[in-house]
């Protein structure tokens, strides 16, 4: 009796001293199977929802949060309503929950009359890799509130709206994923507070977008970043009606995407675009290459566009060519436009004062610049800390185009640098190379 109460104590203290590792479970879904299984590999589930519904089952009956993969085997797995995973359908940092396709198989995820193919609401830790999706009124995959969801190496295709769409959340990814053929916007996020100018930390990486975004629906591009803090990076974009990347918000940094043949139908845009707000700042636009802007070289198709006030942005080491305008400020103030170069365009850089001149309506009582401003006074404090240069009355009142820096830029075979009025030359920093001020236009 001794021995055996002295060994239960033993195993008992062994079990505390030493951590306890999760045994991963995994299952299989073979669409192709006759008879659904118990989800092994050699009995596997034949839907998504069985699968789900398993997993569920499982880890509430013996109460663990094992790691967990799911293996699709390849096949077309036609869809009749969303396949929808939330909150129980979690995992953890250490015990992550995935859905992937068996490598070498192609697993199709096909719409038949559903508006979005895969949602994900306010879950966690769940990663989605290797899938094909096709045909879908709206979206493919919506992921909702989601706090570090991945979605990686997938395929969209031929969908309504939007292909992938982030909606609130944090840490969440979207990773060397191709998106063709959507109708309005490839990748879309809406993230981080603009009140309080917390970011998301999302992050979209070298990703494929091509023949997103059409010409006549609004804000259409083939991706569209809003929020704050999201990091956009290592993309391909090519053959888009509208914009490569049109961005809204704070602090987002949009690093070595490459961009060719965008904006072929739209006019008054940009491949990377963002404007119409004076406190939308902080955002870097850094190290891209964009080529072949617009149908032909007209001055209002632009590489780069700081349109209608937009402020406080740092453009640096971009190499751009073949467009109508390669950057544009656009009646802004504080713009840093560095160290980049700029080839066989009719015009480099163009900077003008509209909210002193013909878009003077949009800085009055009622007009657009002076709503934006108005939306964020009671949170006026937060952007004081973030941007002190906000703390000037004067500029509040008038949004003048000034303190903008032209540095180190090189210009080749294009007008240099073409400004509204002198009045606007004196009221910014050019420190111009090569060229130099080529031209100035007094209105």
């Amino acid at each position: 009796m001794f021995n055996k109460r002295f060994m239960l104590i033993v195993l008992c203290t062994m079990s505390l001293s030493f951590p306890f590792h999760a045994v991963a479970k995994e299952w299989h879904v073979v669409s192709t199977s006759k008879i659904p299984g118990d989800g092994t590999d050699v009995a596997p589930f034949t839907t998504l929802v069985m699968a789900r519904d398993a997993i569920r089952n499982h880890r509430t009956s013996l109460q663990t949060d094992d790691p967990t993969t799911v293996w699709l085997h390849g096949g077309t797995y036609v869809l009749r309503e969303t396949f929808l995973l939330n909150r129980q359908d979690s995992g953890t940092e250490n015990a992550k929950v995935i859905w992937k396709a068996v490598p070498g198989e192609t697993v199709s995820i096909v719409g038949d009359g559903v508006e979005a193919l895969v949602a994900v609401y306010d879950a966690s830790h769940i990663t989605l890799s290797g899938w094909n999706f096709r045909q879908a009124s709206e979206q493919a995959i919506e992921v909702a509130h989601g706090d570090a969801i991945n979605i990686h190496n997938v395929t969209v295709q031929r969908i309504g709206h939007t292909g992938i769409h982030l909606f609130g959340g944090r840490n969440c990814t979207v990773t060397g994923c191709v998106v063709e053929d959507c109708s309005s916007i490839g990748i879309r996020v809406e993230a981080g507070s603009r009140e309080s100018l917390t970011s998301c930390n999302h992050l979209i990486e070298n990703n494929t977008v091509t023949r997103c975004g059409d010409s006549v629906t609004p804000f259409a591009a083939a991706m569209h970043i809003v929020g704050v803090g999201c990091k956009v990076q290592n993309n391909s974009i090519s053959d888009c009606d509208s914009c490569g990347i049109r961005i809204d918000g704070n602090n987002h940094a949009v690093y070595e995407n490459q961009m060719v043949r965008v904006c072929l139908k739209n006019r008054d845009t940009g491949a990377i675009y963002l404007g119409q707000d004076w406190t939308e700042r902080g955002n870097v636009i850094e190290s891209n290459r964009i080529a072949h802007v617009g149908s032909e070289k007209q001055r209002d198709v632009i590489a780069i566009y700081l349109d209608d006030f937009a402020s406080g942005n740092i453009i640096r080491n971009n190499n751009l060519s073949d467009a109508g305008l390669a950057i544009a400020i656009g009646g802004g103030e504080a713009n840093q436009i560095e160290s980049n170069v700029i080839k066989d365009c009719l015009v480099g850089i163009q900077l003008d004062n509209r909210g002193q001149t013909w878009l003077s309506s949009a800085v009055k009582s009622g007009g657009f610049a002076r709503l934006a401003i108005d939306r964020l006074k009671p949170f006026w404090d937060v952007y004081l800390e973030h941007y002190p240069e906000l703390n000037d009355a004067e500029q509040l009142t008038h949004l003048q185009s000034r303190d903008n820096v032209l540095r180190n830029n090189v210009f080749q075979r294009c007008t240099a640098i073409v400004m509204d009025s002198k009045k606007t030359e004196r009221m910014n920093s050019v420190i111009a190379t090569q060229a130099g001020v080529d031209r100035l236009v007094d209105k």
